[in-house]
């Protein structure tokens, strides 16, 4: 709860357990009250219950249409200091909820120029597992909600393989191109499915950080909203000079705030 809740980021959650807490019986009859959806309310029951990750611990479950503590649970809020930190946690998180993520991004759970982690990102887009990261990299289709995630580290880590220093780049604060996975083609599936992105319905959502080494964003990427692939996409050759990948043209629904657009693209060792 200290760690993944009282950060705020979902308000579902917190007021779900307040309601419990402060339940008589340790069960309340509704969830979408708490939540924006009832896509988010599910998702926010798979947090709960310890379905999305499996290094979750279970504090509620679903039972009849009805949401119970978890058994375990309910007997350590027996202890009066227990419950009374849990309380402090959830007033925490609630409060933080209001004053840093209460004004979502059109119909998500996300907070334009906000920052979140990988975990916190797959959560809010409500899928049904947390997946494994090495899989996910610089993008991923959740094909159950048609979301498609793209994460890039705009300074690349010199260290790292010449396959994976992709140059992806801003054009200007409303485009910015972005290269696929090695080893891709225009003729790739997911390169298919992003040239017909409007058609299929999927929707695209970019998550940015300045570089992987930042003290303070080092594990959190901003939240810069939807984007729409505009059919550009142009085959390229990695520095190695064999390793083909795609150069993937995005507009963004909103222009990068000017502060973040410079924070980016400056260069501090110049």
């Amino acid at each position: 709860m200290s760690t993944k809740m009282a950060s705020g980021k979902r308000r579902g959650e917190l007021l779900i357990l307040q309601e419990l807490l402060r339940s008589s019986d340790g069960v309340v009859n509704k969830d979408t009250a708490a939540c924006r959806s009832h896509e988010s309310a599910a998702s926010t029951i798979r947090m709960l219950s310890g379905e999305f990750s499996t290094r979750g611990e279970q504090l509620a479950r679903k039972v009849d249409g009805k949401i119970v503590l978890n058994p375990q649970f309910e007997t350590a809020l027996s202890d009066p200091w227990f419950r009374s930190c849990v309380s402090d946690v959830l007033e925490f998180g609630l409060s933080r909820n209001e004053a840093a993520f209460a004004e979502t991004y059109k119909d998500t759970d996300f907070v334009l120029n906000q920052k979140y982690t990988r975990e916190d990102v797959c959560r809010l887009l409500r899928w049904a597992k947390e997946p494994n990261y090495q899989n996910v990299g610089g993008y991923f289709h959740d094909k159950e909600t048609n979301t498609f995630p793209v994460f890039i580290n705009y300074e690349k880590d010199p260290d790292i393989s010449v396959t994976t220093q992709y140059e992806d780049r801003f054009v200007s604060d409303r485009e910015i191109i972005c290269i696929s996975k090695s080893n891709r083609t225009p003729q790739s599936p997911e390169i298919g499915n992003l040239a017909h992105a409007r058609e299929l319905g999927m929707r695209c959502f970019l998550f940015l950080r300045k570089n992987k080494k930042d003290k303070d964003d080092g594990t959190e990427f901003y939240f810069l909203g939807e984007m729409h692939p505009t059919g550009q996409f142009e085959q390229i050759v990695m520095e190695d000079g064999r390793t083909s990948a795609v150069e993937i043209t995005y507009d963004l629904e909103t222009p990068v705030r000017a502060d973040l657009y410079d924070y980016f693209l400056s260069s501090f060792d110049k």
